[in-house]
């Protein structure tokens, strides 16, 4: 009721001044923030006085507390009437132009003589002086014997878009080897939020790759930093990431992170580097692990070719870079290549092409077929489907991701806000359907069709023929038809001949034809996997699997 009777008597300012200035004595927290609302109002030595004391009695954690004090120091002076239109009229709010209260504020809480300055002037500084906080702050940690407390929490609020200048000094605050682990990882943590933004320019500088080259020195900072340069493919840093990966006396997390970015960057050496440390004969399995990873990306021909033909080379070796070389559709076309030029001894390419005709691209083990005997080839199911021989087997749910990957499902359907819109958009397919019913809408699309999503013929005067997802226009509207990923043609109603409604999918009846009966049941296996309530945040890192309804 305190808190109410504060916010009445507010209506009744400047008259009542002598009557709300003792409540800020007050002891509730509510009645405490009405009473800062109020200030607001008033344009007084004592009203000043009132706010810098309870703004000093702030305690670090009310945000309602100190986002009232924000408005409070704007104070009566720093407010402007503006009228702004809105759907329902116009609405009026206040603007503040005049910072006289802040700025004494400020001066009375931040710069007063003898205050230590905490994470809680920290934050008085980011409300008071929003303009040239961060560069404030940042000058006060250069010059001043700071807590760590502090100094983090400078850092860690540094604004959204800081300018160069700025930049500059957290480098410098990133090179320097004396700064604490902590507190550099907290300038890599600025230096990721901002060199995409206003610290762009800061990208190419020889000042970012000297301050990164030193934090990789510092064990506790590697991983932060090898992120940074990956996630923002900081290619002038290839060397200095490929020096480390294949460093022997670095720690295995360390050189298996760097070969990771390594992979990423794709230097020109980067395959016969990698492939060198093939020579170790104590290379720990991680790091052998995370190098065949890296050789199937670059998929470098020179450096993939004397490794299979290097007598020093285990077979366990080789046989993994062929059958991983095979699960991609760059790597197994090179394969393909180097079988058709016999560049392969006889157990790898029989290895290669047992690979290829087990692609989950239908494309891919077409052309790896004409390697096979006629006798030998997997049989794909055609036109003649045995559901109960598809449901008869056990699918596996990670192959299906691959199986779907290779298609063009994204083409018409979205999940996520990514793909097209020609179909429905498709995130939980697999809590809807059992395995006969899923089974069912892929070999089946046009069985069942929402109204939503119904193929239309469009006829025009000019003579197109247009297939596509047709909205409603009218007299005086264009018709809309969807007719690919993002492509929506705008029809005038006076160009139409004629709108027939289609009771056939465009999802084609034949999609399982090129698979086997294998591949369907583990893309079957896939979206029921979905259907897990568990696994939805591990679908969300991979592609999920989109079909017509």
């Amino acid at each position: 009721m305190r808190a109410l009777a504060v916010r009445i008597l507010r209506r009744h300012l400047p008259d009542h001044e002598a009557d709300l200035l003792p409540l800020a004595r007050d002891q509730s927290p509510r009645v405490l923030r009405e009473v800062l609302l109020a200030l607001a109002r008033l344009d007084s030595r004592a009203a000043d006085q009132t706010l810098l004391d309870l703004a000093r009695d702030w305690n670090g954690q009310d945000r309602a507390y100190f986002e009232a004090v924000a408005i409070a120091a704007r104070g009566i002076s720093g407010q402007q009437a503006a009228r702004f239109p809105t759907a329902r009229g116009g609405y009026e709010t206040l603007q503040w132009n005049d910072s006289r209260r802040a700025d004494w504020l400020f001066t009375q809480l931040v710069e007063r003589p003898g205050a230590r300055f905490d994470s809680r002037l920290v934050e008085w500084t980011r409300l008071l002086r929003p303009r040239d906080a961060d560069e404030y702050l940042l000058t006060r940690l250069e010059q001043e014997d700071l807590t760590a407390a502090t100094r983090s929490a400078i850092l860690a609020g540094l604004g959204p878009d800081p300018d160069a200048a700025d930049g500059r000094r957290v480098l410098a605050l990133l090179a320097d080897r004396m700064t604490a682990a902590h507190l550099r990882r907290l300038a890599l943590r600025a230096m990721s939020r901002n060199l995409s933004g206003g610290w762009s320019e800061l990208r190419d500088s020889g000042e970012l790759t000297t301050a990164l080259t030193r934090a990789l020195e510092e064990p506790e900072l590697r991983a932060d930093v090898l992120s940074l340069i990956g996630r923002l493919h900081l290619a002038d840093l290839d060397g200095v990431v490929l020096s480390l990966a294949t460093d022997r006396s670095a720690p295995v997390a360390d050189r298996v992170a760097a070969i990771d970015v390594a992979a990423q960057f794709a230097p020109q050496t980067a395959g016969s580097r990698l492939g060198d440390l093939f020579d170790d004969e104590d290379l720990h399995g991680e790091v052998e692990a995370a190098v065949i990873k890296a050789l199937v990306t670059l998929v470098d021909g020179e450096t993939l070719n004397q490794l299979l033909r290097a007598p020093g080379i285990s077979s366990v070796v080789k046989e993994k870079l062929v059958k991983d070389l095979g699960k991609s559709t760059l790597g197994a076309l090179w394969l393909l290549r180097e079988v058709r030029s016999n560049s392969l001894e006889t157990a790898l390419r029989n290895l290669a092409v047992a690979a290829g005709i087990e692609h989950p691209d239908a494309s891919v083990r077409t052309l790896f077929l004409d390697l096979v005997p006629l006798t030998e080839r997997p049989q794909f199911l055609g036109a003649t489907v045995d559901r109960q021989e598809v449901l008869a087997l056990t699918g596996d749910a990670d192959r299906g991701r691959e199986v779907y990957a290779t298609g063009r499902c994204t083409t018409c359907h979205a999940i996520e806000g990514r793909g097209g819109a020609i179909g429905p958009a498709l995130g939980v397919i697999g809590r809807k359907y059992g395995r006969e019913a899923l089974l069912q809408s892929i070999l089946e699309p046009s069985l069942a069709i929402s109204p939503d999503y119904a193929t239309s013929l469009v006829e025009t005067k000019d003579g197109r023929i247009l297939v596509g997802i047709a909205s409603p226009g009218g007299t005086s509207h264009p018709l809309l038809l969807r007719i690919g990923v993002g492509e929506v043609l705008k029809l005038p109603a006076e160009q139409i001949v004629s709108v027939t409604r289609q009771r056939v999918s465009l999802m084609p009846e034949q999609l399982a034809g090129s698979m086997t009966a294998q591949d369907l049941a583990d893309l079957v296996a896939y979206m029921s996997w979905m259907a897990e309530p568990q696994k939805t945040d591990r679908v969300r890192l991979g592609v999920w699997v989109l079909l017509f309804l």
